[in-house]
């Protein structure tokens, strides 16, 4: 049972270098939802967020993003498995408030 624990606990460890950056989709997705929030409200995000909770965020996206990124590359960029393209991440429009 020791020996099964310690497998998956390697595998864990290991599985985030197993692939490239990739188009890291949930800290992308965080990108494009601080961009339209500080559009909204620059105060919230430049004096609150900016110090507190997004630095929190983004270390939390990008330690997700580092399991995450190996199928993307793996199974659908690098060939011969993959196309031989990358994975495109379109950013959503920010669009302003009304005043």
């Amino acid at each position: 049972m020791k020996k099964a624990a310690a497998l998956v606990l390697a595998t864990l460890i290991a599985l985030p270098s197993i692939g490239c950056w990739g188009p890291q989709k949930l800290t992308r997705h965080m990108d494009d939802w601080t961009q339209q929030t500080y559009v909204d409200n620059p105060w919230l995000v430049g004096n609150f967020f900016s110090t507190i909770v997004l630095h929190g965020i983004f270390l939390a996206t990008g330690l997700i993003d580092a399991y995450i990124n190996g199928y993307y590359f793996w199974f659908l960029d690098a060939e011969p498995v993959g196309n031989g393209t990358g994975t495109k991440f379109e950013h959503r429009p920010v669009t302003p408030t009304k005043k």
